[in-house]
């Protein structure tokens, strides 16, 4: 009986022991878990978009005797469609762009050698062909860009004898630069500036009805354009690994 009397007190003494060195014991950290960071921006993929704005320049005409119009003023709008598609290498962004605008650009002034007589330049469309070199802060970018211009430019005589009027396709050169933001995980917003030389292309060569002047000189157009557009951007890594990889 004392033998299991013993056993029962120096159970209940190890019992309380344990539970004061529980109770002494340090509380456990509470454990956190880390919020995942959100992906950073990407410039890169393929994108569509809209553009608009406004143009203004310069034309000259000239007879192969002298000048018609020494130099006048143009004006007009423009709105189009764009695509293109960027590949980025830590902030440098590097693209490929092309667009097409409706365009009425248009300039007119009296003719010298027959004043009563009116000489016209306008531009019924423009489209341009552009490297893309742009440099980005996640989702601001600025950008320079240059290459080809195309469109089609018409020459104009109204007078007394009537009118006479010849279109022409045109290819030159362009340049400029703009900024753009991502306001949405695929949506951007731009506004760029354009440089465009048309250089100048022969028109009304001999012979001209009567009462007109030929445009054997050449008439020449470049303009100003300024402009904002909106790009929407296609998830392409994301498609072709959802596609192939089967990702989520």
């Amino acid at each position: 009986m004392k033998t299991i009397l013993l056993a029962s007190a120096a159970i209940g003494a190890l019992m309380v022991g344990g539970a004061a060195y529980a109770a002494d014991l340090p509380a456990s950290a509470p454990v956190y878990k880390a919020t995942p960071m959100a992906p950073a921006f990407t410039w890169a993929g393929f994108y569509l978009g809209i553009e608009g704005g406004g143009a203004w320049g310069k034309s000259r005409q000239r007879s192969d005797v002298g000048d018609i119009a020494p130099g006048f003023n143009l004006n007009g709008g423009l709105v189009g469609g764009t695509y293109g598609t960027n590949w980025q290498f830590g902030s440098w962004v590097l693209g490929m762009e092309s667009d097409i605008s409706w365009s009425n650009l248009k300039g007119s002034a009296t003719e010298g050698p027959i004043p009563a007589n009116t000489a016209t330049t306008k531009q019924t469309w423009v489209g341009f062909d552009r490297g893309r070199v742009g440099y980005a802060w996640d989702r601001w970018m600025v950008f320079a860009a240059g290459g080809l211009a195309e469109s089609t430019i018409e020459a104009q005589s109204i007078g007394p004898a009537g009118f006479i009027s010849q279109s022409k396709y045109r290819l030159g050169w362009t340049g400029g630069g703009g900024v753009e933001w991502a306001f949405a995980p695929q949506w951007s917003a731009k506004v760029e500036y354009l440089y465009a030389d048309f250089g100048s292309h022969t028109s009304y060569l001999n012979p001209v009805p009567a009462g007109f002047t030929n445009r054997a000189g050449g008439v020449s157009l470049n303009e100003n354009i300024v402009r904002v557009g909106i790009n929407y951007h296609y998830d392409l890594p994301g498609l072709l690994a959802r596609t192939f990889l089967g990702g989520h």
